[in-house]
């Protein structure tokens, strides 16, 4: 897991000289609501507040529709700051099946410069791609962990007819991101378009 420092319902609280020299503050009701810092000294903390409290007056739900966000009690998390040049490895699970993956890289820079592409669980590129993001010139290697994290994703995947395991891979250190219930808000689609539907067939509810 990620270490977590502390939990604030109130970035006012937030003991900025008790925290390291690096860190992350993220909320916890949205998607993309993250300030990295790199060097506490160089933190425009009026700045810093400022944004986070305009974060806390949202309610995500009536920006995606995703209701899972609706009653979400808000509030503000400082983690430990990974690698800069972390990669994100995120599984795409039926029915507690993994079926596949995209392995991501620079989705908190600028949008040209992240690269994107989904991989099979044996690490080929799979037939369907997105069109949002450059795809990688070549397939980064196979993380020394793939076969960890698979299981590890398929067993929190259990109890669930879909989800997206998200994890990351730190010199062979498998960690915990999160659980995605509905990626990009059900508005990614995947090409060619066939795609779409041969995916939706492995989602069974009985």
């Amino acid at each position: 897991m990620t270490k977590l420092y502390s939990v604030w319902e109130n970035p006012e609280d937030i003991p900025f000289e008790t925290l390291p020299d690096q860190f992350v503050l993220k909320s916890n009701h949205a998607s993309g609501q993250v300030i990295i810092v790199k060097d506490k000294s160089q933190l425009d903390k009026a700045e810093a507040l400022k944004k986070m409290k305009d974060w806390l007056k949202e309610n995500y739900f009536y920006v995606t529709g995703e209701w899972v966000y609706k009653d979400i009690q808000p509030v503000i998390l400082a983690e430990e700051l990974l690698d800069d040049d972390i990669k994100d490895y995120k599984f795409y699970c039926f029915n507690g099946e993994p079926k596949f993956l995209y392995i991501s890289e620079g989705l908190t820079k600028k949008h040209e410069e992240a690269r994107m592409n989904f991989v099979t669980l044996d690490w080929k590129k799979t037939p369907f791609q997105r069109k949002d993001y450059t795809e990688f010139e070549q397939l980064p290697e196979k993380p020394s962990n793939l076969q960890e994290m698979i299981q590890i994703a398929g067993d929190l995947s259990q109890p669930f007819p879909f989800v997206r395991v998200d994890l990351y891979s730190i010199h062979g250190r498998t960690i915990f991101s999160e659980l995605t219930f509905y990626p990009n808000g059900g508005f990614a689609p995947f090409y060619p378009r066939k795609w779409e539907y041969e995916i939706g067939e492995w989602l069974h509810i009985e």
